[in-house]
């Protein structure tokens, strides 16, 4: 109870002091979202500090808990060594596409490059075995580290897909990080992102801030390795809950990427053929996020209020999910 007093309090008198810094004194950062794209739905350049704000949060942490919290990061291993510089890197390649929009092909070199280093450098993080259900375990053997390569590739891309229309984004991030607060026994280290969220959001909302390709390159590899850390030392979490968690943005990531290609489109250049695009084109902008954000809790509430086999859950997910693509396109022409 103490360190969750401490922690609360400090970190919510920390985000008060960068939000004021950052209204006041954005000019020396200086990073913004002009737009100029057809996909940009705001009429004026945007500050793009949400990735800062999270990266602050968490440099501030892991030195704070190294140095004497001992709640996450209990020392200077290589895991937390190698995890905070390369994270680090992501960030600032993000940093840098948000000032210069860098080519997709380079980001993906980047993602792929510290991600390789990370698990090469930590062999206990990389997960060389599954089991399903109804399938016996699956092993991948030398193929292990590619398995693992890929998973974080995607999940990177598939978290991007969720951005580009305001509190999509903060809503995903406070689902995840609810559901690793409570599966890690309420550690502590997702309290002070669930706290920078809430910040997040509540600048999101008033049209103040973007998350930016620096929130959404850090935030999203900082997730990928801690889902895999989180699997692979907290009996709590299993497979299941992982697939149950992500399987929105990768349905997401799956659909965008084909249906581009189908329509002789790049894969890598954005649309605005996302969900959270159709839904509040729909329902409006509130409550098409709000509509969004019931999709992506929909696995996890089946499957407590169902109880059914995993693959049932999937299985019913993929068809409300793509019956509710097709009736919303169904609805748009209709308005059109």
């Amino acid at each position: 109870m103490n360190n969750f007093l401490f922690i609360s309090t400090l970190f919510i008198i920390i985000n008060f002091i960068i939000i004021y810094f950052f209204e006041k004194n954005y000019n020396l950062i200086n990073i913004y979202d002009n737009p100029i794209a057809e996909i940009k739905s705001h009429s004026k350049k945007m500050p793009i500090y949400g990735g800062i704000l999270f990266y602050i949060n968490f440099v501030i942490f892991f030195f704070l808990d190294i140095s004497f919290l001992k709640l996450f990061f209990l020392e200077f291993d290589r895991f937390s060594i190698s995890f905070f510089i390369c994270l680090t890197f992501i960030f600032l390649v993000g940093i840098i596409d948000d000032k210069n929009n860098l080519n997709p092909l380079n980001k993906s070199i980047c993602i792929i490059l510290f991600s390789s280093i990370l698990l090469l450098l930590n062999n206990n993080l990389i997960v060389s075995e599954l089991k399903l259900d109804l399938i016996d375990k699956i092993y991948f053997y030398n193929f292990s580290f590619l398995f693992n390569l890929i998973c974080i590739f995607l999940f990177v891309n598939a978290y991007n897909m969720l951005d580009g229309e305001n509190l999509n984004i903060a809503g995903f991030n406070f689902f995840i990080l609810l559901f690793l607060f409570y599966k890690t026994s309420f550690n502590l280290m997702f309290l002070i992102f669930i706290i920078s969220n809430i910040f997040f959001s509540i600048q999101n909302y008033r049209n103040l801030t973007f998350f930016g390709n620096n929130g959404s390159h850090f935030f999203s590899f900082f997730l990928s390795i801690i889902l895999i850390y989180c699997f692979k030392y907290f009996d709590s979490i299993n497979e299941e809950d992982i697939i149950l968690v992500l399987i929105f943005p990768v349905a997401e990531l799956l659909r965008l990427f084909f249906m581009r290609i189908y329509k002789n489109k790049s894969p890598f250049v954005g649309d605005k053929n996302h969900f959270h695009h159709l839904s509040t084109k729909i329902f409006g902008k509130l409550r098409g996020i709000i509509f969004c954000q019931f999709f992506i809790a929909l696995s996890l509430f089946l499957d407590f209020i169902l109880q059914l086999y995993l693959w049932y859950i999937v299985t019913i997910f993929f068809v409300s999910y793509f019956v509710t693509i097709y009736l919303m396109n169904i609805i748009i022409k209709k308005q059109q």
